[in-house]
């Protein structure tokens, strides 16, 4: 549990290529074990802004936040 009573997952693996040209297309992934609990929210950052959010609970459950030199393909 975490500091503020949250629950923390454990094998957490963040997949993202360590270099890529200017422009190109990325791929990026979580990998994750919930141990038998129900996912709240998935969220990705460039610095300290969010760019995508995904919480299964919300409607529309994904949200994307524009920052310029962020495109995110959600087909």
């Amino acid at each position: 549990m975490g500091p503020d009573g949250s629950l923390c997952l454990r094998n957490v693996n963040v997949i993202v290529p360590e270099a890529v040209e200017r422009g190109s297309r990325v791929e990026m992934k979580c990998l994750y074990d919930l141990e038998q609990e129900v996912l709240y929210s998935v969220k990705w950052y460039r610095g300290d802004r969010e760019f995508c959010r995904y919480s299964p609970r919300d409607v529309p459950p994904l949200k994307i936040f524009r920052i310029p030199g962020i495109e995110v393909d959600v087909s």
